[in-house]
């Protein structure tokens, strides 16, 4: 009963000190290291199992059971011996020829033995139990104790001889596992004198304990390393990172720099601009009054003169975006005349219809106020913006149709809705998105030729924004597009009365 006591009580410290590596399952989450004491721990623990059932079936004299006991025990013996062997190569991380012929020769070892057991069934050339049951060695079994003996030995040497070349706790653990392998093989020795004493149990007991120990010290002095490393990276990516940060700041006050600068070339060059070509213009509308100029002449006047009105409303379109992108363009808050201010979008717009060869109807529904209090020029801007680009994209033939209506009323307030529907070319859903956005143009070809700059919507958005309103736009490519402008008005003390009957609507 010695063996059962011996296994059982060796099986138990076993997985109670190696609880942690036995209950983690996938192999995968192990290092390499700790994958190759598990292994080495399962032999281990098979022979453990033996040598308890051993003690059992003896004392039962249960001689055929014990005879397949037997046959394990010695596979499990020679299993343990090739994976200590295994485990010490990869703990050393050996990797020259004589870590590789310790790997090979437990191998051919554990073959051989699994060899011999297999043909002891057939002659008892390693163990046999007589009548009485009682158990015999042969002489295969004193060639297994040997070739442990060398195997043992051999791994000690290696080991000790990696020892001298560390240091530190290194050193401490390596000496440790030499010293463990040099006293199992005194251990295996003295078991060939008394093959029934629990000696080779008793030494893997103490030594997988300690060795248990150096495992568990590897992984948390790798996990320090890891968490080190992820300290060192973080500190890193933080340095990084304010490096980042101070070259997009950099490179933002280089661009403010360069936008502010940009800006004033825009506002200055306008203004220089501008005031020459008012007197072109002005100059021209001059001599096309001149009774004396011939019909060639006036021709290429009224040429100059619509060349120089398109030249003007780039100039003052660059310069309300110089305004708008340097947040300098505000609206009036004045009180004007609604009515007039839609008279001279109507007869602007209508005039344009009518050149082209388009309807244009112009339309008030319900009462609108005479007089508001707001911006007219920026509304008017807005207004004619949007406009004009549904006449330059619709073609001849084709129609405009503007609404106005007063939808509602609040703390002074009028909000204005406008609705600007036309024939035109339209524009596809995936352009849409960007028709707001400055110099835009679906159609670059077409917009040339229409003489478009992409500037009017952007503008015209912007103002709108202004007057704390929104333009939402529909468009289908070939059936034309529809615009819906709000804006917030203030709303005068005085109502005109005929404001409030509606006006009369405007067709051309």
């Amino acid at each position: 009963m010695t063996y059962s006591v011996i296994g059982i009580l060796a099986a138990a410290v076993l997985l109670i000190s190696n609880r942690d590596l036995f209950w983690r399952l996938d192999g995968g989450e192990l290092a390499p290291t700790q994958s190759s004491y598990r292994s080495f721990l399962l032999g281990v623990m098979c022979y453990y199992v033996t040598d308890a059932l051993w003690g059992l079936l003896d004392a039962h004299h249960l001689t055929t059971l014990l005879y397949a006991d037997t046959a394990v025990h010695f596979a499990a013996m020679a299993a343990a011996v090739m994976l200590w062997t295994q485990y010490v190569i990869s703990y050393l991380e050996g990797a020259d020829r004589f870590e590789r012929l310790l790997y090979h020769t437990g191998r051919v070892f554990f073959l051989f033995e699994t060899v011999v057991v297999v043909a002891n069934f057939f002659r008892p050339v390693l163990f046999w139990f007589d009548a009485d049951g009682s158990y015999h060695a042969g002489p295969a079994r004193y060639a297994t104790l040997a070739i442990q003996i060398l195997m043992f030995l051999l791994t000690s040497v290696y080991t000790l001889r990696v020892t001298a070349r560390s240091e530190g706790r290194v050193r401490l653990r390596n000496r440790t596992i030499g010293f463990f392998g040099i006293a199992m093989t005194l251990l295996i020795a003295a078991q060939v004198f008394f093959p029934l004493l629990p000696l080779y149990a008793v030494g893997y007991m103490l030594g997988t304990s300690i060795l248990h120990s150096f495992v568990l010290e590897d992984e948390k002095e790798e996990n320090c390393r890891e968490l080190e490393r992820a300290v060192e990276r973080g500190r890193l990516q933080s340095r990084e990172l304010a490096e980042s940060r101070e070259a997009l700041r950099d490179a933002l006050a280089a661009a403010e720099r360069a936008n502010r600068a940009k800006t004033a070339f825009l506002s200055n060059m306008s203004q220089e601009i501008r005031a020459p070509m008012n007197a072109i213009i002005s100059l021209n509308n001059t001599a096309m009054n001149d009774p004396a100029a011939s019909d060639e002449v006036k021709e290429c006047l009224e040429k100059i003169g619509g060349s120089a009105q398109r030249l003007l409303g780039i100039i003052n379109d660059i310069l309300d975006m110089s305004s708008i992108e340097s947040g300098r363009m505000t609206v009036q808050k004045e009180e004007f005349s609604f009515a007039d201010a839609l008279e001279q979008v109507n007869a602007m717009i209508g005039g344009q219809c009518s050149d082209k060869g388009m309807r244009y109807d112009c339309r008030v529904l319900g009462r609108v106020d005479d007089r508001y209090i707001g911006d007219a020029m920026k509304l008017r801007q807005a207004l004619v913006n949007i406009l004009g680009n549904a006449v330059k994209f619709t073609p001849e033939g084709g129609e405009v149709l503007f609404t106005v209506e007063e939808t509602a009323r609040f703390d002074k307030k009028a909000i204005l809705r406008f609705t600007i529907r036309d024939t035109g070319i339209g524009m596809s859903r995936e352009y849409l998105p960007h028709i707001f956005e400055a110099f835009s143009q679906e159609d670059s070809s077409s917009a040339s030729r229409l003489g478009s700059t992409g500037l009017g919507l952007s503008i015209a958005k912007n103002i709108v924004e202004l007057m704390n309103g929104q333009i939402d736009v529909e468009s289908e490519k070939g059936k034309g597009t529809t615009f819906t402008v709000t804006v917030t008005l203030g709303q005068c003390e005085q109502r005109d009365e005929a404001a409030r009957e509606g006006r009369a609507p405007r067709e051309s």
